[in-house]
């Protein structure tokens, strides 16, 4: 008789593709190193295929494991319903891996789950029956990596300022971000009203790194209407950020979330811009994700939030 592919070979195969080794998936699934490569080896002797090349040590997900990973993130999501008719009465019960960038992650997610807590009635980060579950390990990282994690299915579900081009990723509109050209309070611009961003040529600026969505606004939305400026330091805080501006290291352009939420502002000014700087914040899900009725009830609640609530809680 044939042999069939297993739950257990497909959840070794995700977790693998998620750490890249046997021990760190070993870990996750709480069950041996020897399982695992056992697990792994009579998947791919079923599938007459490779899924993972081996790399200095690691296992790197080859494009059969690719084309393999949406088809059984699906039935393990599949697999998990099915255990819990009859066993829970709350329809949504179930699992997410949840991701944000920055600015979400550090200064609206926390009442956004305390908003979805509030509304369901029983939500809970602990795995238990009758209950929803998001996974307590949430990813906060820049735009650039949220996506690729979106993409390797390391989470299920990103939101995001930033701006997402990958044709594999959707993304649905949930809110506008209000963003602030901030300045040292001494500053020629602090204060004033009107201003067109060509005036602020000239200046220096302090930068988030490379993959932010807060760079990435201000090369796309700023830069092209100055007509020189100069990058004078980058960091991966916006913290350190606002710091630099109230030390008078240059200007900076962030989200009024996150100045708001800074306690030291004291020589910190806003330049009131003539147009106001508005960005949209996204729901990004990967085209291929099976979506299970918890997911699909936690993105209908993302998409009817509204940041406002943020200062009402």
């Amino acid at each position: 008789m044939a042999s069939t592919i297993t739950i257990k070979q497909l959840r070794v195969f995700t977790q693998v593709s998620q750490h890249g080794t046997l021990s760190e998936a070993a870990k996750c699934l709480f069950i041996s190193k020897a399982a695992v490569s056992i697990a792994l080896s009579d998947l791919e002797k079923q599938l007459g295929h490779s899924v993972f090349d081996r790399i200095n040590n690691r296992l790197v997900i080859n494009q059969q494991g690719i084309q393999l990973l949406p088809l059984a993130d699906e039935i393990i999501a599949r697999h998990a319903e099915i255990e819990s008719l009859g066993q829970r009465s709350n329809p949504f019960s179930g699992s997410i891996k949840l991701g944000a960038s920055q600015t979400i992650g550090n200064h609206l997610l926390p009442y956004m789950l305390a908003s979805f807590s509030q509304q369901t009635g029983n939500f809970s980060t602990q795995k238990e029956e009758s209950q929803l579950f998001v996974d307590s390990d949430i990813r906060i990282t820049n735009n650039e990596t949220l996506c690729r994690q979106v993409l390797e299915y390391k989470v299920d579900v990103g939101l995001t300022e930033g701006e997402v081009k990958h044709p594999d990723l959707v993304t649905l509109p949930f809110a506008q971000d209000e963003m602030l050209v901030i300045c040292p309070k001494q500053s020629l611009h602090s204060g004033k009203r009107n201003i067109d961003l060509a005036q602020l040529s000239g200046q220096r600026w302090i930068l988030r790194e490379t993959g932010s969505g807060s760079r990435d606004y201000f090369l796309n939305h700023l830069a092209p209407s100055l007509t020189h400026w100069q990058e004078a330091y980058q960091f991966s805080s916006t913290s350190a950020i606002i710091n630099g501006v109230s030390a008078g290291l240059g200007y900076s352009c962030m989200s009024n979330h996150a100045l708001d939420s800074s306690r030291v502002t004291d020589n910190i000014g806003k330049v009131y811009l003539r147009e106001p700087l508005l960005r949209q914040y996204s729901i990004v899900l990967h085209k291929q994700k099976y979506r299970t009725p918890l997911l699909n009830h936690f993105i209908e609640f993302v998409k009817n939030w509204h940041t406002k609530k943020v200062f009402s809680i």
